[in-house]
């Protein structure tokens, strides 16, 4: 096939860094309309049309022949703001999906087909990223991004680091998406659960907006329904972050919990045996225990690498929380009105259990979160939240959460003094994530910074401070 070949001209595009929800369209599938080769009067059958994304990019557009209107997509990584310099990134697709190297395009089919998952991207100078934001523009092949792609960034020094970023993400040819930010791996990062979906957010770009705003990563269990084994997957209400921040174990009160891949989003494991599920936690031998609230009331032990299996179970009405403490060798757990202290026992067996060691009394009703705060002390919160010693067995209560009700997550930092919760405002759900300086003073002026969230959002994490 001849073509007339005419040069498409790109400007250098920038701006400062904006992460939006692209929620799935109907039909997933990029859809190649605006893709137009030169006519060709004298062809009787449309050629297969090959072009080349360099796989090799230095963060400026080149020119592709042969094409009125932009074959490509571009993905527009930001460098913001911070004490950092940057000399290279790499993209690379989650999935394996190809996003550059060389592409045919079928004119009859209007499909791109690539040849490589990645795309090392060489700056002509290292950024200084205390001067301001840097947008660098990388072209990408129009494909299905089905969980998203990692950022890699060196710096001048030589170091290396990566984050994953995205979601499903359809990308059209001459298309445009504002892709990752390099500074959000020097922020505060928090992973919270609404409705049938898990987020990750940049909170030092999100505090004072919305989740929007700092979007880096989302999770939506509804399509993974058959990994799940469940029709319904909504209602989540837990997202701890484990395995060094590349997995999490998640839980809904429709009766599930999982272990998700942070990069990929696949579902490592999971039970859509947990009645109400609340919480989990991981525990010694690669197994972990599920929370499971009213309906349920009682503990479940797993193993990780047996799905849906149940191995032992005890009764703990209200069971909403469960924390591993390596130091004591001890779970504990939280209902209703106390602190269960459990003991593994026959752990390496095939039957394990759990012993019950000793049951505390909380001061207040309703424990709807218990996390560990220091070596021996946990907090328990629902009602107002608490500082309690694990040897003393000794309640205190944290100053600022005092008359607080309806606490449904709290995230304290023992070093700064701050906190991360959730309060609910709508019956048992939030549309704020709050943040305090000091969780030891009493001030209701003293919370500085939310995020506002338009979904019924329940608890959140803290995956980096």
């Amino acid at each position: 096939m001849k073509l007339v070949l005419s040069s498409l001209c790109l400007l250098f595009l920038a701006g400062s860094a904006c992460s939006c929800e692209k929620p799935a369209a109907a039909n997933p599938d990029p859809v190649i309309e605006d893709v137009t080769p030169a006519e060709d009067n004298n062809s009787q059958k449309e050629e297969l049309i090959h072009y080349t994304i360099p796989t090799l990019q230095d963060g400026t557009i080149k020119e592709i022949p042969g094409f009125e209107s932009s074959p490509f997509h571009l993905l527009n990584i930001t460098i913001g703001e911070g004490d950092y310099t940057v000399k290279e990134l790499l993209v690379r697709s989650a999935k394996g999906e190809l996003i550059a190297g060389d592409v045919t395009y079928n004119p009859e089919t209007r499909e791109q087909v690539a040849t490589d998952s990645e795309i090392r991207i060489v700056l002509p100078s290292v950024i200084d990223a205390s001067k301001g934001d840097v947008v660098i523009p990388v072209m990408v092949a129009p494909v299905l991004l089905t969980a998203g792609y990692t950022l890699g960034a060196t710096d001048a020094s030589g170091n290396y680091t990566e984050e994953f970023h995205g979601w499903r993400m359809p990308l059209a040819p001459g298309g445009t998406t504002t892709g990752g930010n390099v500074a959000s791996r020097y922020h505060t990062q928090l992973a919270f659960v609404a409705g049938s979906s898990l987020y990750l957010v940049d909170a030092d770009l999100a505090s004072g907006k919305t989740y929007k705003d700092g979007l880096i990563w989302k999770w939506n269990s509804s399509q993974h329904k058959a990994e799940l084994g469940t029709a319904n997957t909504n209602n989540m209400d837990e997202c701890k972050i484990i395995d060094g921040g590349n997995a999490y174990l998640v839980t809904s009160s429709y009766n599930w919990a999982a272990i998700v891949d942070a990069r990929t989003g696949d579902v490592e494991f999971f039970s859509d045996k947990s009645t109400m599920a609340h919480s989990a936690e991981l525990l010694p031998g690669n197994r972990l225990v599920v929370a499971c609230s009213s309906g349920g009331d009682c503990l479940q032990v797993f193993d990780r690498d047996r799905s849906n299996e149940v191995l032992y179970s005890c009764q703990l009405y209200f069971a909403h929380g469960a924390v591993w403490d390596p130091e004591s060798e001890r779970l504990y757990a939280s209902g209703y009105d106390k602190v269960n202290v459990y003991g593994l026992e026959n752990w390496d067996g095939a039957s394990p259990s759990l012993k019950l060691l000793k049951s505390i009394p909380t001061p207040r009703t309703h424990v709807h979160d218990l996390q560990k705060l220091e070596s021996g002390t946990l907090t328990v919160s629902g009602s107002w939240a608490f500082y309690w010693n694990i040897e003393t067995e000794e309640f205190t209560e944290i100053p600022f959460f005092s008359s607080r009700i309806n606490l449904k997550s709290v995230n304290c930092n023992p070093e700064t003094g701050e906190a991360w919760y959730t309060q609910a405002t709508e019956e048992w759900w939030t549309h704020e994530i709050r943040h305090i300086p000091s969780f030891r003073e009493v001030s209701a002026e003293n919370c500085d910074a939310s995020i506002s969230v338009n979904l019924p959002c329940y608890k959140v994490r803290v995956r980096r401070w």
